[in-house]
């Protein structure tokens, strides 16, 4: 139970990473356009 719920957590941070990313990039792409 405890591999699982390391498991949700990791994907959890992991997701919430990648949309930052994202969110910041979007921004960076447009003005380099």
């Amino acid at each position: 139970m405890a591999y699982k719920y390391l498991t949700t957590y990791a994907v959890c941070v992991l997701a919430i990473t990648l949309w930052c990313v994202l969110s910041n990039a979007s921004p960076l792409n447009i003005n380099l356009e």
